[in-house]
């Protein structure tokens, strides 16, 4: 801890060492500073599919209840005008993308919002596996982090399930087949036995929890994790707590502080208000339970809250245990607003004479209200919310509110971005309340009260009080000196914690009748650096990131300095927070002692090197020494913070396969074994997949869109297609199915065979027609290829295309395959016409047949514009979803 050196209190106030540290702010919070200080919000929303929800969720509230959060979260990110991405994601026995990075706007909102909603649709997962979830989740986080490296990262996972972590034996084949016999992080324990399953549990909960494990990667990288527990079927969620909050009930889990919030529900009232609590991040609500009064409307149960002119918008979101109560809202000045039922999911809007309200029954029993002032004479003062039985048959019933007023103050520190702080020296810090559009708010025009909390967080871990339960008359233009002695040098964090409560109510006589509501804490962060005394070298990177590593070979970073001396890498120093256990870590440099220390002037190279990689982030501190000209003997420690995305080489199955045969053929094993191994790898690849199936027309050898040249719009390729993870055998994409077809030549490439009831179907693979004239024909690697249908009796020359590309397909490959179809499609229909010669007697066929007859690309059908793709086999191959498994 820091020493505290007070000055004279008539020229400042004295940091208070004495003073216990703040209770940490809430993820929510943390998250909503993160963003006021510029930062870009990322949350996934990672929802569990398990089969279980048949029964604890049969009428799908998880997907009303995820809408509704979808909804409160664009709001929050448009009033704050910040930039918030989402990702949707299932899990269960496998991790699929629903939704992906999409930023938050009004213009997004509903397409995200039906994404949500058809969470519903998924119910049949064999697993609940945390492991997978969390560690899926890191790794998507890991990469959006790195797609806005030149900015602050913000990320969330918003998480909900039903259950505990379990895994279910596979006591028959076609289990062991569908779900795979093992799991990614034991891939040497069959999962035949309920004991298996058990130890499953267990080594996938060692893993996450273990020192330095998922939990410890995911908090030292900030990810906050909401979690949201269905408590519908009793589950246990002792783990579940314990890796996102902690507290009573948690299962110990990593060795670092827990950073998330934890919230149970037990039906769709309750899930509501479980989103609504981390739907508006830095605002978090506060939570009012009551009962309903009988008769008539009373004042003992009355959900009360108090406003002033620092408070200009209120959202409540109110739920009663039982439906059919009249709900109303009572102003300051006694009147009363009924908010009348209306047909679920309508909006109503009114006004009164001092604010605008909005509401809107969410269901039977739950209403969402947002008021906003229009006037203060009748805005500022109590209301009062209550839910009133008249026929007075549930005395025992209760009531709960989620009310969030928002303030919009906040505190900062004066001259932020000029604040010079060196070790050894005392920092005078003046903070700040801001006003909504950023201003300092004067004392004189402060109503109520503001309590300043203030914090910093030095890079060594060690925490310094800066302010405690200040009020701002005390604190207001008064510098609060620091003394920073032993401070660490490097990246540290400010924060600041603003308790605003409103101003009370008073009568006539100025004597108080209602006190003020005390709302929420307003979070906010500042990062300053604290350097080394003027004479030494200043390090120009707080941190280093070492990028994704997947292999033994060593990164190396360059580590920029600016002014004269001496500088070295202390390996004694180097703490490892979070990483894979047993992955054999390790941190170097050419330069170790002041004995072979490095110039200032030239920099320090640090190399990261893994022994075994394996997956996981990486995260930790380097200690670098420096000392001025000359003064080797005199050095000071600088942490430089470090993070890596390690993970295990890439094991090419379906690459490897003809090696595989080879060896078990000239082994002299049967034949039947090595078609089992065919099929067992025969796989549609699980990477990210995107589709789109967009209307074409076909006129003189060209492909049109809407009347005008085939083009893909920024709109197109953004439904992904869920995949299990291992791969698929099967699969439905924009109503095309598609289904693996395993090749009789050993070592020959199996295939994917396309079909639809009611089109005839081709592909741009070689050959791209199976042998019925009306299926498409693909590589298992679909990515990076289209299909072209027509639909039977079509009496017009239109077609439909249905594109298929990698998630992470940049604009490069999207504007190849844009460029394939222009040039081919004309070509691999007149193709598909000319097979099919009945499909001629149709005006469609004959008019594509012509066309595609007179040029358009036929010589090249087959064509492979996007490199490592394989022609689908023209012979041999065995469907073994058919009836008969040696069928063409």
């Amino acid at each position: 801890m820091l020493a505290a050196f007070a000055l004279p209190m008539d020229t400042a106030i004295a940091a208070d060492q004495s003073a216990a540290d703040p209770t940490a702010a809430s993820a929510v919070n943390a998250f909503g500073a993160c963003l006021a200080d510029g930062g870009v919000g990322d949350v996934l929303v990672l929802v569990d599919e398990s089969g279980s929800l048949r029964t604890t969720d049969p009428d799908g509230a998880r997907a009303d209840a995820l809408e509704y959060f979808i909804g409160q979260l664009t709001s929050f990110a448009v009033s704050a005008g910040v930039e918030v991405n989402v990702a949707l994601s299932l899990f269960g026995d496998s991790y699929t993308v629903l939704e992906d990075w999409t930023p938050l706007n009004r213009a997004t909102e509903r397409g995200l919002a039906q994404a949500a909603t058809s969470v519903a649709e998924f119910d049949d997962g064999f697993d609940t596996d945390y492991w997978m979830a969390l560690e899926e989740a890191r790794r998507v986080l890991t990469g959006q982090r790195a797609a806005h490296a030149d900015v602050a990262s913000c990320q969330a996972i918003a998480w909900f399930t039903d259950g505990e972590i379990d895994f279910d034996p596979r006591l028959t084949d076609d289990q062991a087949k569908e779900y795979g016999n093992s799991r990614a992080f034991a891939p040497d324990l069959a999962l035949d036995s309920e004991s298996a399953a058990t130890q499953a549990a267990s080594i996938a909960t060692d893993l996450i929890c273990g020192g330095g494990g998922l939990a410890d990667q995911l908090r030292s990288s900030g990810i906050a994790v909401l979690a949201i527990g269905l408590d519908s079927g009793d589950p246990d969620f002792g783990l579940l707590k314990g890796i996102s909050a902690g507290g009573q009930d948690a299962e110990t889990c990593g060795d670092l502080p827990p950073l998330g919030t934890f919230n149970t529900a037990s039906d769709i009232d309750g899930l509501l208000l479980a989103f609504d609590a981390i739907g508006s991040p830095g605002q978090t609500p506060t939570q009012i339970e009551n009962g309903v009064c009988q008769g008539e409307i009373c004042g003992e149960e009355a959900h009360s809250f108090v406003l002033d002119t620092t408070t200009s918008r209120v959202h409540v979101l109110a739920s009663a245990e039982v439906a059919g109560l009249d709900v109303s809202l009572e102003t300051p000045d006694g009147k009363i607003i009924e908010l009348a039922p209306s047909a679920i999911g309508t909006a109503v809007t009114m006004k009164s004479r001092a604010a605008a309200i909005s509401y809107e029954w969410v269901t039977g029993r739950t209403v969402s209200i947002d008021m906003e002032e229009l006037k203060a004479k009748g805005w500022t003062g109590q209301w009062a919310l209550t839910f009133t039985d008249t026929s007075a048959t549930t005395p025992d019933a209760r009531s709960t509110t989620n009310v969030r007023i928002s303030s919009d103050f906040s505190a900062e520190i004066v001259g932020a971005t000029d604040l010079q702080l060196h070790s050894g020296d005392v920092a005078p810090l003046t903070f700040t309340i801001t006003d909504p559009v950023g201003g300092s708010l004067p004392l004189e025009d402060v109503v109520g009260q503001f309590m300043l909390d203030a914090s910093i967080r030095f890079a060594d871990g060690s925490v310094v009080v800066v302010a405690d339960n200040l009020s701002y008359k005390a604190f207001a233009d008064l510098p609060i000196d620091v003394d920073l002695a032993t401070a660490a040098i490097g990246r540290a964090t400010v924060t600041m914690e603003v308790q605003h409560t409103t101003a009370a109510v008073r009568n006539k006589k100025g004597k108080v009748v209602v006190e003020g509501s005390v709302l929420q804490p307003q979070v906010s962060t500042a990062t300053v650096t604290v350097l080394p005394p003027l004479d030494y070298p200043v390090s120009l990177n707080a941190a280093v990131d070492f990028g994704e590593i997947d292999s033994t070979t060593p990164v190396t970073a360059h580590l920029a300095f600016e002014g004269d001396g001496c500088v070295w890498l202390d390996p004694a120093g180097t703490r490892f927070i979070a990483g894979p256990v047993d992955a054999g870590l390790d941190l170097t440099s050419g330069a170790v002692s002041a004995d072979a220390c490095q110039s200032a002037a030239d920099g320090l190279d640090i190399a990261f090197a893994v022994a075994e990689p394996d997956n996981g982030t990486v995260n930790g501190v380097a200690t670098v020494m420096v000392a001025p000209e000359g003064e080797a003997d005199s050095p000071l420690a600088v942490s430089v913070e470090f993070t890596a995305d390690v993970r295990k080489p890439y094991d090419p199955v379906l690459g490897t396969l003809g090696f595989v045969i080879a060896a078990v053929l000239g082994a002299g094993l049967p034949l039947g074994l090595v078609y089992l191994l065919q099929f067992w790898t025969s796989r549609i690849p699980d990477n990210a997949l995107v589709a789109a199936r967009i209307p074409v027309t076909v006129s003189g050898g060209a492909v049109l869109r809407d009347g005008r040249s085939f083009a893909l719009t920024d709109r197109d390729l953004r439904q992904f297609v869920g995949i299990r993870a291992g791969g698929a055998r099967s699969l439905t994409v924009e109503g095309v199915s598609m289904r693996v077809r395993v090749s009789r030549i050993p070592g020959a490439a199996s295939s994917v065979v396309a079909t639809q009831p009611g089109f005839r179907c081709a592909s741009d693979a070689r050959p791209g027609v199976a042998k019925d004239g009306v299926s498409a024909m693909l590589p298992l690697a679909i990515h990076h290829h289209w299909i072209v249908l027509v639909a039977d009796g079509a009496t017009e020359p239109q077609a439909e295309v249905l594109v298929l590309a990698a998630g992470d397909a940049d604009q490069v490959a999207r504007d190849a395959l844009e460029q394939d179809i222009s040039d081919r499609l004309p070509g691999v229909l007149a193709d598909l016409c000319a097979d099919r010669e009945s499909g001629l007697d149709t005006p469609a066929m004959a008019a594509v047949g012509a066309a595609g007859a007179s040029g358009a690309g036929g010589a090249t059908v087959g064509q492979d514009i996007f490199s490592g793709a394989v022609d689908a086999p023209t012979t041999g191959e065995i469907d073994l979803f058919g009836d008969d498994p040696f069928g063409d």
